[in-house]
This record gives C-alpha cells, sequence and structure tokens, in this order.
C-alpha cells in the first residue's frame, strides 16, 4: 500500500463482539498493510463521518468492520467525499452481512483481511436515492446492495429495535413473518427506464419491492440472483399484495432465488426506479438502514466506486 489504510469499525456489531476484540482487528491489519488505523463509530452517522475524513486524509483503503449498515454509511461517506483514489473494502461482522455474500468475503478474520490484501480495485456501480420524510423533507443517500420498498422497511424497522443475537437469517426470518401477519398493503405506483432506455410502470397494492445492486439481503434474501454490480442496472423485483397464506408459502422463494417465478411478481432490469403513494407513510431500507418512504427516486452510478474483494461483484 502506498497510502494510508482506515479501518472504520462499529464495535457494537455482533452483539459488541467486534469491539472486544479490535486489538486482534490492529494486528492483523497491520500484519496485512504495514500500518492501520482503526477508528470506531460511537452513533449513527458516524460511519459516513470518518470515511469523509479518511478520504480528506488521503486514505488509499478504507474498510468498514461491521454490518450492512456499517458497510453502507462508509459508502456514502466514500461518495460524499469524492472518493476517486480511495478504494472501499469490507470485513463482515454483523447481524446479516448480507454485503459480505456478494462480494465474496470470507466470514474469518484473518481470510478476510487476507483476500482485500491480495485483490484489486475494481471500479463498481453504486445506488443513489432521494427518499421522502414523514415531515415532507426529503434525504438524499448513496447505498451499494439493496433498497427494499414496503414492508421490506418495516422488516428493517424491527430488526433494528429489536435484539439480533439469534444471528442474521433468524432474526431476519422472524422479523419478517411478524411483519407479514400485520401488513396492510398500501396503494403505489412504480415508473422505471429499463436496460433499452424504454419507460415502463406498475400501479397496484404493494408487499414488497427490491432494487438490487447487489444479490443479498435480509439476511440471505436472494433477491437479485443475476445482479451484478458492475453493468449499470439494478434488478427489480416487485411482489403485490397477497393473502398471508401465500405470501408465507412463497417466502422459501426470497431465499433460493426463485421468488421471480411466483404468478403475479414481477421482474425487470432498470436504469432508474421511481415510487409514490398517497395517504399513509411507506417506509423503504437501503442495505439495512432507513433513509426514509416513498416518494422515493432510485439510479444507478456506474463504476462510481473502487472496491477491493475476492469476489466479481
Amino acid at each position: 500500500m502506498t497510502g494510508p489504510v482506515v479501518l472504520v469499525v462499529n464495535p457494537q456489531s455482533a452483539a459488541g463482539r467486534t469491539g472486544r476484540r479490535l486489538h486482534e482487528l490492529e494486528a492483523l491489519a497491520k500484519a496485512a498493510f504495514g500500518s492501520a488505523d482503526v477508528r470506531a463509530t460511537v452513533g449513527r452517522g458516524d460511519g459516513r463521518r470518518l470515511a469523509i475524513e479518511a478520504v480528506q486524509e488521503g486514505a488509499e483503503l478504507v474498510i468498514a468492520v461491521g454490518g450492512d449498515g456499517t458497510a453502507s454509511e462508509v459508502v456514502d461517506g466514500l461518495m460524499l467525499a469524492g472518493a476517486r483514489d480511495t478504494a472501499f473494502a469490507l470485513i463482515p461482522a454483523g447481524t446479516g452481512s448480507d454485503l459480505a455474500k456478494t462480494l465474496g468475503m470470507p466470514k474469518k478474520w484473518p481470510a478476510a483481511v487476507k483476500a482485500i490484501q491480495q485483490s484489486t480495485a475494481v471500479p463498481t456501480d453504486v445506488l443513489f436515492g432521494s427518499f421522502s420524510q414523514p415531515d415532507g423533507s426529503t434525504r438524499t443517500r448513496h447505498g451499494i446492495n439493496v433498497i427494499g420498498v414496503g414492508m421490506a422497511g418495516e422488516v428493517v424497522r424491527r430488526v433494528n429495535e429489536g435484539t439480533k443475537v439469534l444471528g442474521g437469517q433468524v432474526t431476519f426470518l422472524a422479523a419478517t413473518v411478524r411483519t407479514m401477519l400485520a401488513w396492510n398493503a398500501p396503494e403505489v405506483s412504480f415508473r422505471w427506464v429499463d436496460a433499452d432506455g424504454v419507460e415502463g410502470s406498475w400501479n397496484g397494492k404493494l408487499t414488497n419491492a427490491f432494487i438490487a445492486n447487489g444479490r443479498y439481503c435480509g439476511g440471505g434474501m436472494l433477491v437479485g440472483p443475476q445482479s451484478t454490480m458492475r453493468d449499470g442496472l439494478l434488478d427489480i423485483i416487485v411482489i403485490p399484495d397477497m393473502p398471508v397464506a401465500r405470501l408465507i408459502a412463497n417466502t422459501a422463494g426470497l431465499y433460493n432465488g426463485q421468488i421471480a417465478k411466483t404468478p403475479g411478481v414481477l421482474s425487470m432490469r432498470v436504469k432508474k426506479f421511481s415510487a409514490t403513494t398517497r395517504g399513509r407513510f411507506v417506509p423503504c431500507d437501503i442495505d439495512g438502514e432507513q433513509p426514509g418512504g416513498l416518494s422515493m427516486e432510485v439510479e444507478v452510478l456506474r463504476d462510481a466506486l473502487r472496491v477491493r474483494a475476492p469476489g466479481n461483484p
């Protein structure tokens, strides 16, 4: 490495186990990169702030250590700082770690550090969205993995407000089932521009929509089985309102990548996507964090961030 390496660490991730292993992490990073600066987050937004500071200080590589939310904050910070010369990497240490699955990152820290050390930085697509707030204002946010609309946003709220000691898949599955039983489908309108520049639309009552740059979300749900982070396109899955029994019966399709084959489910590949609703607030999530809700506009930023990972995102 020719520039500094900064690790942005969420010490509360993995039920606090990450914080208890900071000395181990620092030793691994220094052995691999010669020097490394470990910086711990304290609260929401710190990942973004620390990433911006790292870019301003000339960091060549910023490594997020935590779950999908930590990674997403770091990506947002790197993009806000215009990080053309700073690469991003991830050491998984969170509840879901869905981004790590797409990037092919090993779960064990020594293997993950070695994989980053041996990887080349590859230009990778980034999500950029604007989301309405309950007070009517708008918030913009970068992300890298998956945006969820509708029930997915409510699932994320339940997960983030509850305990995660049971691990990612069990935590998200339990939250999904509870949300299904209470869900009142809102009326929404979707608009998009597909890979060929053709405009499309859908209107109806919604259960879930996933806008995927990556492949996995929700603790292992394979919502973008054909997704790649290097094609300038987003994979969209729209699950309309359906009876609870049918939703539960089709849950397996979310995990095995077959949900698009369910009758009534729409799938397409797009460059841009927007959503509106009337009436109640419809929540969204981006990479396991909640930036707001509908109305929403999303686009893909082609080759906007250099990523070091052993997989082929």
